[in-house]
């Protein structure tokens, strides 16, 4: 089997060597991702370089004060700023002082001042002339701050944002007015890489599930955040993974005590449930939309020691209520959410201390066009989030943070009261009956210990370095309890009896890994401005399936990987004014280990044996004796783990051409290609390739009609009676050689920054081609989930197309600007192509049981495309030193009706493009807000 990557397998002695060694180098490290960096030199009025001149910011509030001293050559460099706005003070003896306010700092931002001193002057605004250059790569991430959010629709919830807000993203629904709000979507940060490999964080610590990675461990309050930053590519050096960063960073406290009431509501008469006529004559009478929707929040800010410690805390309340298309009772969820944030001042340095926690409610999860309700779960989730960062800074030109995590998450679901039925599903449509196919309890914890610091060194008018390094360590585990009623699932053809499965239920198997990174890039200045960056990211992987029991033999299978991921960008500014930036890059990263993984193999997982099922009395109702011999074997039980087992990884290039204009206009132009190689499938080492022979089917196309241009001749593949249910499963990396998804991508964005106007357009083209497993959906045609692709020889027709997530076309629109007499205008308007699909034909007759096959490769077809135009009007009132703010808020204003799904299967009804699945009507919804 090729070797992708490097591999080493290191004994204990060796991880404690390579910690000690770690450390030992890295010294007190931090996360400080979110701080900024100024850069500048000092001259007179005659040109020449100023030395020992004090630079001097102050935060608007005044609580932060940051001082450097000019060097010989007039240059200075300060780091560790937080973002916000500060004053800027220039002083040095035989010169006037100089000071400026309102300079913006945005998290991660890097600026370069060129500060003049000016002969005569008269007063300490004209005592300086300052030239300022963003160096800051503005290309491959969307930064979002609260006046943002509050400015525009933002349906009350953080993948409202993601969808309808950043520059990039896809996810996998379209939420109209927070229809959806109680649960959490799945996205890709550029249509081409696996929702999989997102990642959350809070600080910059991780605050992802490690067992289904790309989902939270947390529920986002948005009114508790300050800024929401994604990253989307061309990665900060922190970053090992190719999805995209989803980082918040949280209120912090004030030095005056300062406080938010705030409500929103919708009621069932500020809903549309219209059904268009041509939906009808396709046979859909019902479409999602709200009932009801509450969102209280309070939050408040102030010192607790005056000038020592500050406080920030939040407190929010979700209850919706959805009517869902063809579901019986409404599907309701809540979510209550608090935070705390506090800030200790320490002279130079600063401790701060983290809680949030949510306790989330769906009695009815799982609800969905034609779900009965015995087939939902009740389900509680519980979060909770710790965390403590201590900032530190030797000089104004060294600043370093320690941090530490620890997270957990309780899921756990029930059966619906009175439930006696099994689960049963139509095997093909996915309608299901009877009880949820299975319920149980998931345990999640993860302990983050994680260091970032910055250096800088070297002068402006030779070369200035700019070091981040730093070092993460991190344990996850993960404990499932599972539980299928009467074990037995049963699957129908329609509505006749087709198959069974018996599982080995209740299992409980758990899961842990622990990880190392360690990593430092220099970013390079020249004189001109100009700079080179280079990185090293090195990471250690350690992944068990620890037994419940005493006995060895419970012990499931390992993963161990070993990884270096390098990284190389270059940066050169044009024209005089330096406003012009062309940047190019390339880099490696490698996806995150899933826990799941590490079911494979486990002898305490889940494992399904399938029958074929012969109703013979014709009751619709499984009795012993009904079933025949196996087909077939599934599940992780019945799997182990490939010990040369490789981890994915994506090569990335990516140029971008960045424009700055007057009033703080920044346009970009940025191309991205990627290559993702090493995927992860589990491979039938039980059933191979020369236990299939070649069957040769006729299908009539896409008009069902014979004898017409779009007829074909399938080949498919019939197993041989002797191999069923010898099914045995290698997770492995199938084809690494051959095997190669690639995505390219073009972005286009305008923003405003800094203004009371917002603004902002993104368009962008995407091509995500990949090998897939069969199907449509995100948890199919998605490279980093699991599937049956290389189950049997079937599942490769077509199985190569455009990737779930690939939008081909998006555009956002956002602008929010203030009227006469206090009123204030958003609009959010944003088009989505449609989703790639395939059409579905069924194969039966063959020794294996009926099956599908894919049509054509995926994108041949795609649903129909989706477009929403939201508006936000508010107005504000002067309350004394307070202010009231009311808001009305219209989502989806033309209440369009797009498909979101339509017909997948072969039949007459395929060519009519029927919809299944439309997006949600329009909503109104009515808020107030009360600041003081």
């Amino acid at each position: 089997m090729r070797k992708c990557v490097l591999y080493v397998e290191f004994t204990a002695p060796l991880r404690l060597l390579l910690i000690i060694i770690i450390i030992s180098m890295a010294g007190p490290l931090a996360p400080a991702q979110d701080s900024a960096v100024l850069l500048g030199r000092v001259i007179d009025p005659g040109g020449r370089p100023v030395a020992d001149a004090r630079i001097e910011l102050t935060s608007n509030d005044a609580l932060l004060h940051l001082a450097a001293r000019t060097t010989a050559d007039g240059s200075f460099a300060i780091n560790g700023i937080p973002a916000g706005r500060y004053g800027l003070l220039i002083d040095r003896q035989g010169f006037r002082p100089s000071s400026h306010q309102g300079i913006a700092f945005e998290p991660s931002s890097v600026l370069c001042v060129r500060i003049s001193f000016v002969a005569n002057a008269r007063s300490a605004d004209s005592g300086a002339s300052l030239a300022w250059t963003d160096l800051s790569d503005v290309s491959s991430r969307t930064l979002i701050d609260h006046l943002q959010a509050d400015a525009l629709p933002s349906a009350n919830n953080i993948w409202s944002l993601i969808e309808n807000q950043d520059f990039s993203a896809t996810t996998n629904r379209i939420d109209v007015g927070g229809v959806w709000a109680s649960l959490p979507a799945l996205w890709s940060s550029r249509g081409g890489v696996s929702w999989t490999q997102s990642s959350y964080l809070i600080n910059g610590l991780e605050a992802t599930d490690p067992y289904v990675t790309g989902t939270p461990l947390y529920y986002p309050d948005l009114e508790a955040f300050q800024f929401v930053a994604h990253s989307n590519g061309r990665h900060p050096i922190a970053y090992l993974s190719p999805g995209g960063a989803f980082d918040l960073v949280p209120k912090q406290g004030t030095a005056d005590y300062h406080g938010a009431l705030s409500a929103y509501f919708t009621t069932p008469w500020m809903t549309s449930g219209s059904i268009p006529s041509r939906l009808q004559d396709e046979g859909l009478d019902e479409r999602t939309r709200l009932n009801s929707f509450e969102n209280y929040s309070a939050q408040f800010s102030g010192p607790i020691l005056p000038e020592k410690l500050f406080f920030f805390t939040s407190l929010s309340h979700l209850n919706l209520s959805r009517d869902v298309a063809e579901f019986g009772p409404d599907d309701k969820g809540t979510v209550s959410s608090a935070l705390v944030n506090l800030a200790f001042r320490l002279g130079r340095s600063s401790v701060h201390v983290l809680w949030t926690g949510q306790a989330i409610h769906h009695p009815t999860a799982g609800a969905a066009r034609d779900v009965p309700f015995s087939a939902t779960l009740d389900r509680k989730n519980l979060y909770n989030i710790f965390q403590i960062v201590w900032r530190m800074r030797f000089r104004p030109d060294h600043h370093f943070e320690v941090g530490a995590a620890f997270n957990t998450g309780n899921i756990h679901s029930h059966f619906q009261d009175g439930v006696i039925e099994p689960h049963g599903q139509e095997v093909f449509r996915k309608i299901p009956s009877g009880a949820a196919a299975s319920a149980g309890r998931d345990d999640r914890t993860a302990v983050i210990l994680q260091g970032k610091g910055q250096a800088l060194f070297g002068r402006l008018s030779r070369l200035h370095h700019r070091v981040d390094y730093g070092l993460s360590l991190r344990h996850a585990v993960s404990s499932s309890e599972q539980e299928i009623l009467d074990n037995i699932h049963l699957h129908y053809l329609g509505d006749e009896p087709f198959e069974i499965v018996r599982y080995n239920t209740p299992v409980r198997h758990k899961e842990r890994s622990f990880d190392i990174h360690l990593f430092a890039e220099d970013h390079i200045h020249f004189p001109n401005l100009a700079s080179l960056s280079l990185g090293l990211h090195l990471v250690s992987t350690r992944g068990r399936a620890p037994g419940i029991g005493t006995l060895p033999e419970q012990e499931g299978g390992k993963i161990d990987w070993l990884n270096v991921a390098p990284r190389l960008s270059f940066a050169l500014p044009f024209l005089r004014d330096k406003s012009l930036t062309l940047r190019v890059s390339a880099g490696r990263y490698y996806f995150h280990l899933p826990l799941q993984y590490l079911s494979y193999g486990n002898p305490q997982a889940v494992g399904g044996l399938v029958y074929p099922w012969t109703d013979r009395n014709r009751d619709g109702r499984f009795q012993p004796g009904e079933e025949g011999e196996m087909w077939r074997r599934e599940g992780p039980f019945y799997a182990e783990i490939d010990s040369e087992l490789k981890r994915p990884y994506t090569d990335e290039y990516s140029i971008s051409i960045t424009k700055i204009f007057q009033r703080d206009l920044y346009l970009t132009l940025a191309g991205f290609y990627r290559e993702t190689r090493c995927l992860v499938e589990t491979l039938n080492i039980g059933v191979p390739l020369t236990a299939y022979s070649p069957v040769q089917i006729y299908d009539p196309g896409d008009d069902t009609i014979p004898g017409t241009h779009d007829d074909l001749d399938l080949t498919v593949h019939n197993q041989d009676k002797e191999t069923l249910g010898n099914d045995f499963f290698l997770l492995t990396n199938p084809d690494a050689g051959s095997r190669v998804n690639r995505y390219r991508g073009l972005d286009l964005t305008l923003t405003k920054k800094f203004g009371r106007t917002v603004l902002f357009f993104a368009a962008t083209a995407t091509e995500a081609v990949g090998t897939s497993s069969p199907g449509n959906s995100e948890y199919e045609n998605d490279d980093g989930v699991i599937g049956a692709l290389y189950d049997n020889p079937n599942a490769f027709l077509f199985a190569k197309g455009r990737l779930r997530f690939d939008r081909a076309y998006t555009a956002r629109l956002g602008v929010s600007f203030p009227l006469l007499s206090g009123f204030r205008l958003g609009v959010l308007a944003k088009y989505y192509d449609g989703q790639p699909f395939s059409r579905k034909i069924i194969v039966a007759g063959l020794n294996q049981g009926p099956f599908y096959v894919q049509a054509f490769p995926r994108g041949v077809a795609r649903y129909e495309f989706n477009m929403t135009v939201d508006l936000r009007l508010e107005k504000t009132i002067a309350l004394g030193s307070a202010r009231g703010r009311v808001f009305l808020d219209a989502y989806n204003i033309f209440n369009w009706a797009l498909a979101t799904q339509e017909n997948e299967w072969t039949g007459p009804e395929f060519p009519l493009r029927y919809a299944t699945e439309i997006q949600s009507p329009r909503v109104i919804r009515l808020g107030v807000r009360y600041e003081f």
